[in-house]
């Protein structure tokens, strides 16, 4: 749809409306306004709690960041992200998550509760 919308407005590209986009918000470039989307999605609280609570199953359950990647079958670059709080999963790979830890997500609600600041990494 972007791409579309994109072409509609008379752009060539979806780049080329993105970076219009950013300048548009007074950033010097589309990679700065990509860092400042990033960095407010990280002090999202959902984006915290979930970071957080991948820091300690890793820790706890002895699982390296890039065996968690294989066994999710993603790139080891976004496990990183969502260790960073950056980005959440999409459904299938928290549901993948969910399955290999045989939990659900109110289990890392109950998580948060009871260690609010535990991630020493935020």
């Amino acid at each position: 749809y972007q791409k579309h919308l994109a072409k509609e407005k008379g752009f060539e590209s979806l780049t080329e409306y993105q970076e219009h986009l950013a300048k548009e918000k007074g950033f010097d470039s589309l990679n700065e306004y990509q860092k400042h989307l990033a960095k407010e999605r990280q002090e999202r609280q959902e984006n915290k709690i979930f970071s957080s609570f991948l820091h300690y199953v890793c820790e706890n359950r002895k699982i390296t960041k890039t065996n968690l990647s294989k066994l999710l079958d993603v790139d080891p670059s976004i496990i990183t992200r969502y260790s960073q709080g950056k980005v959440l999963p999409r459904k299938p790979i928290q549901d993948k998550f969910f399955d290999f830890l045989e939990i659900t997500y109110q289990d890392i609600a109950k998580f948060h509760e009871e260690n609010p600041r535990l991630n020493p990494y935020l």
